[in-house]
């Protein structure tokens, strides 16, 4: 804490980021302007979860075990591979026409009830 900060009228006083802070304030800071959607989808798992529990099986003796989220993200990047045009970036306002991004940045979540 830098004693030497003046204290602000709620009593707490200003001080410097270390570098990681710094690094986590600017992209945060920089994403607010990204705009985003949320696509919410349901889907029958039974057949993901009997394969998951398939491969916990398998690799037990190594002590490896897969959550149900890396089987999800795992198919959402090999669907991403398998369709390279899908990310793209809307031009004039809308989405009348697109281009392909030059670079991938996803965000994969996943809630259960």
């Amino acid at each position: 804490m830098n004693e030497k900060a003046p204290i602000d009228r709620r009593g707490t006083r200003a001080a410097p980021f270390d570098p990681t802070r710094a690094a986590i304030a600017r992209t945060v800071t920089e994403s607010a302007a990204i705009p985003t959607f949320t696509v919410t989808a349901t889907a029958d798992v039974g057949r993901l979860l009997a394969g998951r529990s398939e491969f916990n099986r398998a690799m037990r003796p190594s002590g490896t075990k897969a959550s149900v989220n890396a089987f999800v993200v795992r198919a959402a990047a090999l669907a991403l591979k398998a369709h390279p045009d899908a990310p793209s970036t809307g031009s004039g306002g809308c989405a009348r026409s697109t281009r392909p991004r030059a670079t991938r940045s996803r965000s994969v979540r996943e809630t259960s009830p």
